[in-house]
């Protein structure tokens, strides 16, 4: 059969002129996307130690520490808020984990928590479902940690497993640290931990939980919570017509954030000598938008 040369060339260019337009078509589709909001977390271990009132602070005497290797964190709570005078809950609240009653009193639901590691997104939020306004600071309710310490015991240095919970009371049902997994099916308050090493599993309560707020004095939180705030570096102000994505980073210092009383003065946690985890709070939050 004898091919009619002009028209074939005339149906390639067709066919051409109809991908070129089909691709501008998708790219035009993916232009006109929601511009969205996510957050994620950092951890830094070199970042200022700070206190409850957002101060700089060293270890108490007779205590020591140690910046745990961070495998994963989840939150419960993300709000944003104009000023140092907006009170809890007057922000925008972007983020509400889920909460039970099924142990008794109202807790956060960990089997339905969130967990990520470093950098991960935690959330991602349209700018549309966000209302216009300049947010100067924010806060985040830290509700479960998962991290490495060195631990000391019979003369060696072995690497421990802990599993925290950080939220103001948490209805466990079981959990993982590493390898190990323990079955609660309870309340658990703020400070309960469960540390795995080679050879056994521990668990107990902190004492204490470091948050630090550095506007305590104009926008106080509950004690018992773990509210994180943090002034961000530049207000994120939301027009309601943004057309890129932007990133909120929560920068978490680890320094010396796992602490215990050091009865025998040798920096070491020795849990089998009864040495007791004082705090494990973070100590200190920077955001920044990207």
């Amino acid at each position: 059969m004898k091919i009619n040369k002009q028209l074939l060339w005339s149906f390639l260019t067709l066919s051409l002129l109809m991908s070129s337009c089909g691709d501008e078509a998708i790219n035009e589709e993916e232009q006109e996307g929601e511009a969205s909001l996510t957050w994620q977390f950092e951890f830094d271990p070199n970042q200022e130690r700070l206190n409850n009132l957002g101060l700089p602070t060293d270890l108490a005497e007779g205590h020591a520490g140690v910046s745990p290797d961070f495998k994963t964190i989840s939150a419960h709570y993300l709000e944003l808020a104009p000023t140092a005078w907006t009170q809890l809950g007057e922000g925008v609240i972007i983020y509400q984990g889920a909460e039970t009653q099924a142990g008794g009193e109202k807790a956060i639901e960990f089997e339905a928590a969130h967990l990520v590691a470093e950098n991960e997104v935690f959330q991602s939020f349209p700018f549309d479902d966000l209302p216009p306004g300049e947010y100067q600071y924010i806060r985040v309710s830290l509700s479960y940690q998962n991290y490495a310490v060195p631990i000391h015991a019979l003369g060696f240095q072995l690497e421990g497993n802990i599993a925290s919970f950080l939220g103001y009371n948490t209805y466990i049902e079981s959990f993982v640290i590493k390898d190990s997994s323990l079955s609660v099916n309870q309340n658990k308050k703020q400070g309960f931990w469960a540390v795995e090493t080679p050879y056994n599993v521990l668990s107990g309560d902190a004492s204490l939980t470091t948050v630090p707020n550095p506007i305590a004095s104009t926008s106080p939180i509950p004690a018992g919570s773990c509210l994180l705030t943090a002034e961000l570096e530049e207000p994120l102000i939301i027009t309601g017509e943004e057309t890129t994505d932007k990133k909120l980073i929560l920068a978490l210092s680890t320094n010396k954030s796992f602490e215990w009383i050091d009865d025998n003065g040798n920096d070491k946690w020795e849990p089998l000598e009864g040495e007791l985890i004082v705090d494990m709070g973070v100590r200190g939050m920077k955001a920044r938008v990207e």
